[in-house]
This record gives C-alpha cells, sequence and structure tokens, in this order.
C-alpha cells in the first residue's frame, strides 16, 4: 500500500500564491486506512541566477491572494466531504486500497 502521494491531488493558484492540497494515508479505528488531507501554502519565485525557489513568508500585499487560495482549497475539500457522505468514497481513495 502507497503510504504518502507526493504529488498534490489539486492545486490553486492566484500569481505566485499557491495552495496545494495533499493526501496522505492514516489508519482509522476500524484499522482501515483512509485519506488525511493537508493544504501546504507558498509563495514561488525565481532567485538572482533564474532558479525557481518557493518561502512560506508573505508581505501584506499578498495576503489577500494566500487567503483567496487558502479559501479554495476549503471549499474543494468541504465539497469532497459532502460526495463522501453520499457516495462513501472521494476519488483519491483508490491509492490506498491495498
Amino acid at each position: 500500500m502507497k503510504m504518502e502521494n507526493n504529488e498534490p491531488i489539486k492545486s490553486f493558484k492566484a500569481g505566485a500564491i499557491r495552495a496545494s492540497i495533499f493526501a496522505n494515508a492514516q489508519q482509522n479505528g476500524y484499522g482501515k486506512n483512509q485519506p488525511m488531507h493537508r493544504i501546504v501554502l507558498d509563495r514561488r519565485y525565481k532567485d538572482r541566477d533564474g532558479n525557481w525557489k518557493s518561502t512560506n513568508g508573505f508581505s501584506k500585499t499578498e495576503l489577500p491572494a494566500a487567503i483567496v487560495v487558502m479559501q479554495k482549497a476549503y471549499e474543494y475539500l468541504a465539497m469532497k466531504e459532502e460526495e463522501t457522505a453520499e457516495n462513501g468514497r472521494l476519488p483519491e481513495d483508490d491509492i490506498y486500497e491495498g
């Protein structure tokens, strides 16, 4: 069974600001693996040498974009929870099937 997916299941961008959702396996109280979602917020930029870097620090003017992408990530997960309540699975649940 794959315990961790290093690729995000979904990302939201506003300019250089990005919120990425990752699903990692976590065992529930019944011994079944289920996804545990984490959101990573970062800002991409190029250094002096032209290499892409990322940081988790934001200026005051970047906060509105950070709020927007975090809100979108939250909405995505909330909608997926509703789907799970209706049909019992998330699309990424297939990652954890053993």
